[in-house]
């Protein structure tokens, strides 16, 4: 049954336990009157006993069983909680404190659904039977974590944030809990619950409503009346009249707290300096709205406190990795200038817009080159900016720009970083001219930029212009190949396929056919693509057109690609045989820019879901030179960070420690106490001087692909492990290389990395997100174990090689959780040491799971590791099920998603050679899609 996010965690709340007839047991808390006894939580009467003994929709009396009237008929209504409800509900004390009556409730559907207003809760007893799958437990009740519960839509005790508080606080003002107040917060489905106002006054920095809820700890929360907005407390609003020194009650049309429910304030513009006066800074709620706040003196990337206002106009004070210690004032950026796409990811275009609100430096440039393959219009200018000059002038048919005519190759100009707009105007033709194509373009600073200049809408006689490319990364070939990628710049805007065929080979064999492009729209840059770099014949269709007779193709061209080239295939033209030209297709060599290295750090935008603004991060470079004191403010240093938003891996600035290297650390603090170019790798119990909280010690980084490097490099027998397999990514960690055996360990790895695991990563195509990613088989490096045996309890990676420590496989709430459920744990459930086995039928391990098991996968290392874990049920993928986080068929979980589904995950080995999902270890009928590593989920057509 799916619960709401808040089921399981409303659950942890006195509230939530209160209303579930005492949490332990049923009769605990139940107070009877003379003449009755308590029966599973319920008082009955009791003068003369009735034997048989009454069914719960009846009372005893005079030893006769009655059918009292229903005291229900909505969800809501007042009832007494010693006589049965009747038409399906059930009365109970929802505030566990006895200071109102009993109120009825309807369990949830089936689905765990509830009317809006009301949210679906577990009931929780020690009487409650044990369960392990939804079958064991009776009509209206559900198998969780072992258990068969009674389920209830709990009603909204309160409406709205600010109206909600006076109607909580008379409810509530006799609890110790609520001794400071009272709020009434909405916590999902539109359903608001009374909690403990916090301790944070009016411009204090204040904690998160939700994680107070989780942990039952509302301290840190806002006090009655005051919403937490951006991390400080502010004081809610429906109008004017609440506010106070001239301020006004703003933002309530964006529904900030609740609907129309705004905070008191000082309107201003975003973004621009000085619009709140001297001493006050603007904080962003929206792109065209924000509200002034205090601001400080101290500039960027001094330490801060947080919520302390301390940073001054156009900072904020950013607190890394939960850890107040590490708090700086940081440049701000606007985030609405490039939204994010509908998955909550960021393209690289539109972090260049981002970036460009940071205030680089105008030391730090930028490449830029363009490529005419208008076909009209002759040759061209090229302005940027408001230059009055072209930057490009008289840029011919199938040329790319070249800054230096006394440099053969010198094909990139340099500008400067941030936006610009970018105009073709026809060669010789006055600036003020209506241009042929516009378009705004973010130049990222120390990075390159290419447009290429293309017909589109209609025939050639009737085309406009556009501008297409942007910003990326130009990663060399593999050996033996060459990078070629497609672009459709045809007139008529036909998708097309492109496929290269060794010359005279039968079209009709499909294996015969690599294909670089499938359904190519026309003025898109798509992925680069590696091919042999041998001689082939270039064969273009009409997208979905056989591709069977070289005769029906639009393009049929001898092609030779050269090892090491870089190139982008351009085909252009129109599809009507009427139109000249007709299709055809150049071949554009990329000449990678040289690297600038013209001055000091960069800046990255880098989101932190605050809405409308983020904070500028100093970025210090992708190679050791990188990593030598360029970051500015005290304490400060080059350090990998993961971009979530960007899915990638970045050399950032940021806080760092002062420890050596070799000297002890905690490998899993909230920052890195070791120094610049170090980080803290974890050791298990058996590496000398082992500590339970300070088991890792400062190793180096390092340059992957560089063992000399002259600033990061590895010692002795080491080797340089990526931290990210993407190409435009370089530092990785120094660490000991291993080769995995059946028995997942090595024993040539040092004491306390005796484990050793087969490891696999997906390569995602920045280029085209639309293309499959491709799984890479990675290096083995030594990992954290100890001396632990298996099948004993542990609590950390002090189990031997072979072996992990995790939990019995248990029911869980949501997706990651259920899938992973070896990691949460449940009440009752103890770690052990794990055996480790072979998820899909291969050979790496000699462990081999029961009859009545199958080895599902472990994380984050590959397919090739797992652990055995029975089938309690056995389905067919993507059936319903019953048993969230435990097994249900071979390689299959019952996985929370949205509702309990059986998910069969697979052995991803990527794409064929149409670029479509293969079948993999799947059952018949279905495909195996990408998950994570080589990992994939079992999906239908």
């Amino acid at each position: 049954m799916a619960r709401s996010t808040f089921t399981a965690v409303c659950l942890l709340v006195f509230m939530a336990c209160a209303a579930c007839k005492g949490c332990g047991d049923p009769c605990a808390d139940v107070a009877c009157g003379d003449g009755q006894a308590c029966q599973d939580g319920v008082c009955l009467l009791n003068t003369t006993p009735c034997d048989p003994a009454c069914t719960a929709d009846q009372v005893c009396e005079d030893a006769v069983c009655v059918t009292p009237p229903a005291q229900c008929e909505a969800s809501g209504d007042e009832c007494d909680a010693n006589r049965p409800a009747g038409n399906g509900f059930t009365c109970l004390d929802l505030d566990g404190f006895g200071l109102r009556p009993g109120q009825c409730v309807a369990p949830c559907d089936e689905n765990g659904g509830c009317p809006t207003t009301e949210l679906c809760f577990y009931l929780t007893a020690a009487a409650d039977p044990a369960c392990s799958t939804e079958a064991d437990c009776g009509e209206g009740r559900d198998c969780s974590q072992g258990a068969c519960r009674q389920t209830i839509c709990r009603p909204s005790e309160c409406s709205g944030f600010i109206e909600g508080v006076s109607t909580c606080q008379g409810l509530y003002s006799n609890i110790t809990e609520f001794s400071i107040g009272a709020q009434c917060y909405e916590v999902g489905n539109g359903a608001r619950y009374c909690y403990p106002a916090g301790s944070r006054t009016v411009g204090e920095s204040c904690g998160d409503v939700i994680e107070a809820i989780t942990t039952n700890n509302f301290a840190p929360t806002c006090a009655s009346g005051l919403a937490c907005v951006d991390d400080v407390c502010r004081l809610a609003c429906h109008d004017d009249d609440i506010c106070v020194d001239g301020e006004e009650c703003i933002l309530e049309e964006v529904d900030l707290i609740d609907d129309a429910t705004g905070i008191c304030g000082n309107a201003c513009t975003p973004f621009e300096l000085g619009s709140c006066g001297p001493g006050q800074t603007c904080l962003p709620v929206t792109a065209d709205e924000g509200v002034c706040a205090t601001a400080g003196t101290r500039s960027a990337f001094e330490p801060c406190v947080p919520g302390a206002g301390e940073c001054a106009d156009g900072n904020l004070c950013i607190t890394y990795q939960n850890d107040p210690v590490a708090a700086r004032c940081q440049p701000m950026c606007n985030l609405t200038v490039a939204p994010p796409n509908d998955d909550g990811s960021v393209g690289e275009f539109a972090q260049s817009q981002r970036d460009a609100t940071c205030p680089q430096s105008e030391s730090v440039g930028a490449w830029f080159a363009v490529t005419n393959l208008a076909e009209i219009g002759g040759a061209i200018d090229v302005y940027v900016g408001d230059a009055m000059t072209p930057l490009m002038a008289a840029l011919p048919l199938d040329a790319r720009s070249d800054s230096d005519a006394a440099s053969p190759g010198a094909q990139w100009t340099s500008v400067l970083p941030g936006s610009s707009t970018v105009r073709i105007l026809p060669a010789g033709a006055p600036r003020t001219d209506p241009p042929l194509a516009e378009q705004t373009v973010s130049f990222v600073a120390d990075g390159a930029t290419e447009m290429f200049v293309l017909p589109v809408a209609g025939a050639l006689d009737d085309a406009t212009l556009v501008l297409a490319g942007g910003s990326r990364a130009l990663a060399p070939p593999a050996a033996g190949s060459a990078s070629v990628r497609v672009m459709a710049a045809l007139a008529d805007q036909t998708p097309i396929d492109v496929v290269l065929v060794p010359p005279g080979d039968d079209l009709s064999v499909p294996a015969n056919q690599f294909v670089l492009a499938a359904s190519a729209p026309t003025a898109t840059v798509g992925a680069f693509v590696d091919a042999l770099a041998q001689d082939w014949d270039l064969l273009v269709f009409a997208a979905g057109d056989p591709r069977t007779d070289r005769a029906t193709a639009l393009v049929a061209a001898p092609i030779t690609l050269t090892d090491g080239q870089i190139a982008t295939l351009a085909v252009r033209g129109t599809v009507d045989p009427d139109d000249l030209p007709v299709a055809g297709a150049v071949l554009v060599d990329i000449v990678a820019p040289p690297p600038l290295g013209q001055g000091g750090p960069a800046f990255t935008c880098v989101d932190i879901q605050a809405g409308a603004f983020g904070f500028c991060q100093q970025s210090c470079g992708n190679a050791s030179e990188g990593f030598a004191g360029v970051c500015e403010g005290e304490g400060m240093g080059c350090h990998p960070s993961f971009l979530r938003a960007n899915n990638a891996w970045a050399s950032l600035c940021a806080p760092l420690g002062d420890k050596p290297l070799d000297a002890t650390c905690d490998p899993f603090g909230e920052f890195s106490e070791c120094g610049e170019g170090l980080y803290c790798l974890e050791y298990g119990n058996t590496v000398p001087d082992y500590s339970a909280l300070v088991r890792g010690r400062c190793a180096s980084l390092c340059v992957d692909g560089t063992p000399a490097d002259p600033v990061l490099s590895c010692p002795g027998t080491q080797a340089c492990k990526p931290i990210s397999i993407a190409p435009n990514y370089r530092i990785g960690q120094c660490g000991f290389p291993c080769e995995p055996s059946r028995t997942y360990g090595d024993v040539s790895c040092p004491l306390g990395l005796k484990s050793c695991k087969p490891a696999a990563s997906l390569l995602e195509d920045a280029a085209n997100p639309d293309a499959l990613p491709t799984p890479v088989v990675t290096a083995s490096f030594c990992s954290a174990s100890g001396d632990i045996a298996t099948g004993a309890t542990c609590t950390a990676n002090d189990c031997v090689a072979g072996s992990e420590c995790m939990f019995p496989r248990s029911a869980q709430t949501d997706f990651t959780s259920t899938l992973l459920s070896q990691y949460f744990g449940a009440a009752g459930l103890v770690p052990s040491c794990t055996p480790q086995c072979d998820p899909f039928e291969g050979d790496s391990s000699s462990t081999t799971c029961a009859a009545d098991e199958t080895c599902l996968f472990n994380f984050p290392y590959s397919a090739e590791v797992g652990h055995c874990a029975p089938v309690t049920v056995d389905l067919e993928p993507l059936q319903p099920c019953s048993n969230p986080g435990h097994a249900c068929g071979k390689d299959s979980i019952c996985v929370v998603n949205g509702t309990p589904t059986c998910f069969q995950f697979c052995q991803y080995t990527g794409p064929d050679a149409a670029g479509q999902p293969r079948p993999e270890t799947c059952a018949a009928g279905f495909f195996c899609s990408p998950l994570v590593n080589d990992v994939g989920v079992c999906l239908s057509p």
